[in-house]
């Protein structure tokens, strides 16, 4: 028989210690120089934009976003909005870094757990080493000593292969809609329009003449649906108005709720408070948060309020469905 030769692909991350958690205040802008290493950017909370040669991208929480080296960027927040981002830069051995280069990246809940650990893993590190330890080398296999830096590398693996899995459902999610993931997104088109918002007066920008569904006619109504559904997914851990909708999407209160009416049979607000307590009851299941932190996680008013629109939703208390589940 004759022998069939596989080829393997080597695929290896090298996390650069220590990590850096940024904080970046509303209003601001700086540029970063290129470097030899590749960069994730993960926004932690709040939104920021991140600009390159090739695209500029405006991030939201939850999403990401990777540089390959050698590519100088800007950070920058508007003025109503600060940013927390986490930034992990690294070398990589083999091509699965190609594939994720330049592109807007959604952490879904088992990405988020892995960058949780990485971070968590990375500040025990800090903690058991001197401040002027060098960074962390490119080889891990090096006895005891260098046990922390190779887990990190083995969560940052793993990371990187769930963030391509992720990627690959948004291509087909993209594809399903009749879009590809390479064409102007919502956000993309808008970050012109978010700059000039920044030097408006809010009245002139909310005036009833900007608020006719003619401000933007090339787009159909299921898109602007599409687009509705995205943005409410996006800010699941956030709070919504109809008057920030009417602000982002440049169309009346009348329009946008009649076209969300008639693509969903439920209210916009009915479906974000949907997306919430479906979140809720993931975090319930695949973490330890307490009851109270899921609430301010996600941004409800009060506990009681939580727990009064969880209970509405799946006819079961919080706890109720903590112990279902464990059974």
């Amino acid at each position: 028989m004759e022998k069939v030769q596989v080829e393997t692909q080597n695929f290896s991350i090298f996390p650069i210690m220590p990590l850096r958690s940024l904080r970046l205040q509303a209003n601001h802008f700086q540029t970063v120089e290129a470097s030899d290493s590749w960069t994730l950017y993960y926004v932690d909370s709040g939104s920021a934009e991140i600009g390159c040669i090739h695209r500029v991208h405006h991030l939201t929480q939850s999403q990401g976003f990777v540089l390959q080296p050698g590519q100088s960027h800007h950070l920058l927040t508007f003025p109503d909005s600060s940013a927390s981002i986490v930034q992990i830069d690294f070398h990589a051995v083999g091509r699965e870094m190609l594939l994720l280069r330049n592109k807007r990246l959604l952490f879904d809940l088992k990405a988020r757990k892995l960058l949780r650990e990485i971070v968590d893993e990375a500040e025990q590190y800090r903690q058991q080493t001197a401040a002027e330890r060098e960074p962390l080398p490119y080889t891990a296999d090096r006895g005891d000593q260098y046990a922390s830096q190779h887990y990190i590398q083995l969560l940052a693996e793993q990371l990187i292969i769930q963030l391509k899995r992720g990627y690959y459902v948004q291509v087909k999610e993209a594809v399903a809609h009749n879009d590809t993931t390479d064409a102007p997104t919502y956000w993309e088109q808008n970050i012109q329009r978010n700059r000039r918002y920044a030097t408006l007066d809010h009245d002139a920008v909310t005036s009833p003449r900007n608020l006719e569904p003619t401000a933007q006619p090339e787009t159909s109504n299921r898109q602007l649906f599409n687009r509705l559904v995205q943005y409410l997914k996006d800010r699941v851990y956030s709070s919504i108005s109809l008057d920030e909708l009417v602000a982002e999407f440049h169309f009346s209160k009348t329009h946008l709720s009649q076209t969300f009416k008639s693509h969903s049979g439920q209210t916009i607000l009915t479906y974000y408070n949907i997306l919430k307590v479906e979140e809720a009851k993931r975090l319930i299941l695949d973490t330890d948060m307490n009851f109270s932190q899921i609430s301010n996680a996600l941004n409800f008013s009060s506990l009681h309020y939580f727990s009064r629109l969880f209970k509405k939703y799946t006819s079961m208390s919080p706890s109720e469905y903590q112990n279902s589940i464990m059974q």
